[in-house]
């Protein structure tokens, strides 16, 4: 394309430059010279009308790039906006009142542990009986992970209060440059269906388990739980008390809605900023030039370069304990819902059940994927970060100390998000979590096997 652009633009001045020296030649008549002017009239119409043609289409592609951006500004704004509602009705989010702020920890955290403390219960209660012992501690150890991921934002708020008025607004404040857009916006897309698809599933999970049993007493006038639960106290089917369980268990499938939206999405929220400001910082320095403002802009790098790293500790600190529990009851719950699901098709259940079952399945292997997703991102963006870096020419700099400083920021270590300095949370953790989950499964068939001899 350059070379056809060089060879019409200098045949076109070439002939540009002919018709002028014959306008020019005093001994032309005027016959010729309207002649020579109207040929020359001509060939500026035919180069303005490629030159105007071109830069129409530039400009509605920038147009049609900049209601993109817009777009997608808007997707991250809404989708930032539920996350943070989530997390102010699950009573972690700091800019709340204090009041309102206690009240909902109490109700989302005692609601979820009660309905965790009472399917453990049952379960152990339950123990001779290998499917009702599975049921009944896959229950338990989902609402633990959502308790306790509640329990320790509230005690982490230091650190999620970094994330929120540092690296959040550095992100919101680098959002005003449309320099920075690109960078900024490159994964809010798949944020943004990692959003919609995690909280609607989760939505249908715990809507589905409560409005069984309502469906179940209207139909059949039959008495269930929202949950396996066994209480230490009883009481008569049908009476004020079962309504009032009804009501709480109920209360603890919003409250597990709440908080696993909230903390769970936050973790894909915190990286993609993360990783944004990342981008910057890999493409600043890909710029970066000895000249009079190369003091202001290597401060501006190392000021970022600090905000990622601090940013990155904080993020470790808050979800370390929690990608641990993740880990260690995702493979609980995946294999329990295996186990339930061969259970399901040997004695041909109803469809409601199987629905239950893959609307469960499919909500746990996103949550598990998210967090190795997101951990995997920031490790690549930390990869990509110094490569851009050593492509800058920077060794054809002849200034010493401009070369010394790259070395230093190339001598950085990427960032790996790690789990209390044991896990690294990456994309490799997902396929571990699905490999120990089916080693489960095949070990509680064998107890099943077991169980049926005796």
């Amino acid at each position: 394309k350059f070379s056809v652009d060089l060879i019409y633009y200098t045949f076109t001045c070439i002939f540009n430059d002919n018709l002028n020296f014959k306008l020019y030649d005093n001994n032309g008549s005027y016959v010729r010279i309207a002649h020579l002017c109207s040929h020359l009239l001509a060939k500026y119409l035919q180069i303005f009308m490629y030159a105007w043609y071109g830069n129409l289409i530039a400009d509605e592609s920038k147009a049609f790039l900049d209601a993109i951006m817009e777009r997608d500004i808007q997707t991250y704004k809404v989708c930032s906006e539920n996350v943070t509602l989530c997390l102010i009705f699950s009573g972690v989010w700091s800019a709340t009142h204090p009041v309102l702020k206690k009240i909902a920890f109490f109700v989302t955290f005692f609601s979820t542990f009660s309905v965790m403390a009472h399917t453990l219960n049952f379960s152990l209660h339950n123990a001779q009986n290998v499917r009702i012992l599975v049921r009944g501690l896959a229950a338990a150890s989902s609402f633990l992970s959502i308790s306790s991921k509640a329990f320790l934002f509230l005690q982490h708020q230091n650190d999620l209060n970094y994330l929120k008025d540092y690296l959040t607004e550095k992100f919101m404040s680098d959002m005003q440059n449309p320099e920075n857009l690109p960078d900024l916006l490159s994964n809010v897309r798949m944020f943004a269906v990692f959003v919609t698809m995690y909280k609607t599933t989760v939505a249908f999970i715990m809507s589905m388990y409560c409005i069984v049993p309502l469906f179940s007493f209207l139909k059949y006038g039959k008495y269930l739980r929202v949950y396996p639960c066994l209480y230490p106290f009883s009481y008569a089917p049908g009476g004020v008390v079962h309504w009032l369980l009804y009501g709480w268990e109920s209360t603890g499938a919003l409250s597990a809605w709440a908080i696993s939206v909230g903390t769970d999405c936050a973790f894909g929220m915190y990286a993609i900023q993360i990783c944004g400001e990342q981008k910057i910082l890999a493409r600043k320095l890909k710029a970066l030039r000895v000249g009079s403002n190369y003091t202001r802009e290597l401060k501006d790098c190392m000021e970022r370069h600090h905000l990622i790293i601090t940013a990155k500790n904080k993020f470790e600190s808050l979800y370390g304990l929690i990608s641990i529990w993740l880990a260690i009851s995702g493979a609980i719950v995946l294999c329990s819902l295996i186990f339930q699901v061969t259970e399901y098709l040997e004695t041909r259940g109803g469809y409601v059940r199987a629905i239950i079952f893959f609307a469960h399945f499919s909500g746990k292997i996103i949550q598990v994927f998210l967090y190795a997703w997101y951990g995997n991102l920031i490790n690549e963006e930390s990869l990509a970060f110094p490569r851009a870096i050593y492509s800058s020419h920077w060794t054809d700099c002849c200034d010493t100390r401009f070369k010394n400083d790259i070395l230093i920021v190339l001598a950085q270590r990427p960032l790996i998000v790690t789990a209390l300095g044991c896990m690294n949370v990456q994309l490799d953790m997902f396929a571990k979590i699905v490999k120990t989950s089916i080693s489960y499964f095949f070990l509680l068939q064998t107890l099943k096997a077991k169980t049926e001899e005796e």
